[in-house]
């Protein structure tokens, strides 16, 4: 059996005003412990710390000491062994209904009678942390190049 890696985007918490980077623990290619201390912030003269949610490697730090930051912003990518699993398989006949599908989506783009997201732009966004909702607010139609899009956007603002 191969090993499967998912990168997590590591971003800030809800921050009721922007918060300042104090001090960040590891570096790039550095492998961390689970609840290993990956980023110390202040906000509201408060200083919070960003743990990793799971034992892996650094992949890329978006931040630097001294930035602002807000809610939501990515503060870093890390790179997270996952251990296989069955609990949610994609069936190929019929479609499955998780409770993902309960969650609010935008309404179809002008025109649209339905919503549809492809298998691929689904699981690359489950790999990647990115919520569909954000991703299909101007389209009816999503499917892996909208997911690269936005993650593209969301890394380089």
């Amino acid at each position: 059996m191969t090993e499967t890696y998912t990168t997590h985007l590591i971003c800030a918490p809800e921050l009721d005003e922007p918060a300042l980077v104090l001090a960040i623990g590891p570096q790039n290619g550095h492998a961390v412990d689970a609840d290993a201390l990956l980023v110390r912030l202040l906000a509201s003269g408060e200083e919070l710390h960003i743990t990793a949610p799971d034992a892996g490697q650094v992949g890329a730090i978006m931040v630097s000491v001294g930035d602002s930051v807000v809610s939501g912003d990515l503060l870093l990518l890390m790179e997270i062994r996952e251990a296989p699993t069955q609990l949610y398989p994609l069936q190929t006949e019929e479609a499955a209904y998780a409770p993902v599908c309960q969650q609010a989506w935008p309404a179809p783009a002008a025109g649209a009678d339905e919503f549809v997201v492809t298998r691929a732009a689904a699981r690359l966004a489950a790999r990647l942390g990115i919520d569909l909702a954000e991703v299909a607010q101007a389209c009816s139609r999503v499917d892996e190049e909208q997911v690269f899009a936005y993650a593209r956007r969301k890394l380089q603002s």
